[in-house]
């Protein structure tokens, strides 16, 4: 605890299991095939959130990408961005 880790807004959404932030941001052009959103359909799968996977495999394009395993944590949103650790 303590730190500072930035994520893209649409990472956070899912992290927040937000539906609603994650549909403006895709509304508005958040993709997963580059930049800073490219783990969030990951993420989502991390978190076990089937229905925030489901919604950005539906509506954002580039979420055929593999995610890589990661190890079971308290905390799935640092684990999944602090993979080698």
């Amino acid at each position: 605890g303590g730190r500072t880790v930035l994520v893209s807004p649409l990472e956070w959404a899912v992290a927040n299991g937000s539906r609603k932030s994650a549909l403006m941001l895709i509304g508005f052009g958040a993709t997963v095939d580059q930049g800073a959103d490219r783990g969030a359909l990951c993420l989502a799968d991390a978190l076990g959130s089937a229905a925030m996977a489901s919604l950005l495999r539906t509506y954002v394009r580039g979420t055929e990408k593999r995610c890589p395993r990661l190890e079971r944590t308290n905390a799935p949103l640092l684990a999944f961005l602090e993979p080698s650790r």
